[in-house]
């Protein structure tokens, strides 16, 4: 219902909503800047990097039709989530400079 409303232009989130929404990303982007400025990370823009986050998660969310099409199933079922968490993250990862394992 969220992406619903934010995909027609978000007419009813107040003010408020949206001050809320910006304040919590601000302050999430944050803990990457606290990572980039340990060197556990690379450089790059804290806020394209939560869209890509939640462009590549809400897909299979919105449009679990067509990802099911893509993966030749006519329901998504939780190994199909679980290979998705691990390229996403596979990749968000290395694209940040992360390894797995730290």
């Amino acid at each position: 219902m969220f992406a619903n409303e934010a995909v027609h232009g978000g007419r009813f989130l107040t003010r408020k909503d949206r001050a809320h929404m910006q304040a919590i990303t601000v302050e999430k982007a944050g803990v990457f800047e606290g990572w980039m400025k340990a060197g556990k990370m690379r450089r790059l823009d804290p806020m394209h990097l939560f869209i890509m986050l939640w462009a590549s998660t809400q897909y299979y969310a919105d449009f679990e039709v067509l990802a099911g099409m893509a993966l030749e199933t006519r329901r998504l079922r939780g190994r199909d989530y679980e290979a998705a968490a691990e390229t996403i993250v596979g990749i968000i990862l290395r694209g940040c400079g992360v390894s797995a394992g730290s």
